[in-house]
């Protein structure tokens, strides 16, 4: 559903909060054509080589964080989807997590959130790990396994996204 929509689109604007050095994105880039990439990231070197690999958006990439970062809020237009890890609202203060979680809802169409590894273990699915995070899960996460999930749309319902889109 949400492919469908970003490639419904004539130019996609896809953020990334914690993109690290810029793959997903690039991999997203690569499977849709009409994606400008937006990333943020702590790590000044991780967003160096993000840059390297976006270099028509390497204006896009900018170093700070995401629960304080407000430029990352200014654009006139919404962004069409944001992917983020929710565990990153474990690790921040309260006050920051909600401040980000309303500029979600108000500058984007879609959340796209992602977990790996030790995040799906400790929290037992990514259901888990999103509603601990005090994101909206509708139910829908059954599978243990599938590790990507639409958290938050214009809509303000969950709606599982396969992973192979």
């Amino acid at each position: 559903e949400v492919v469908k929509r970003l490639r419904g689109k004539k130019q996609a604007a896809v953020m990334d909060l914690g993109c690290g050095n810029g793959a997903l994105l690039l991999l997203i880039c690569q499977k849709l054509d009409n994606v400008e990439p937006f990333g943020v990231d702590v790590n000044a070197d991780r967003i160096a080589h993000a840059r390297l690999l976006h270099p028509q958006y390497a204006q896009n990439f900018h170093v700070g964080d995401m629960f304080t970062l407000q430029s990352l809020w200014k654009r006139k237009n919404k962004y069409d989807l944001v992917l983020l890890m929710p565990g990153r609202f474990l690790e921040a203060p309260s006050k920051q997590g909600e401040w980000l979680k309303k500029r979600l809802s108000g500058k984007c169409e879609d959340v796209l959130a992602y977990a790996y590894g030790d995040w799906l273990r400790k929290y037992d699915s990514l259901a888990g790990l999103v509603k601990t995070a005090g994101f909206i899960d509708d139910g829908s996460m059954e599978n243990k396994s599938l590790a990507m999930k639409v958290v938050i749309n214009s809509e303000q319902k969950a709606k599982t996204v396969p992973i192979n889109q």
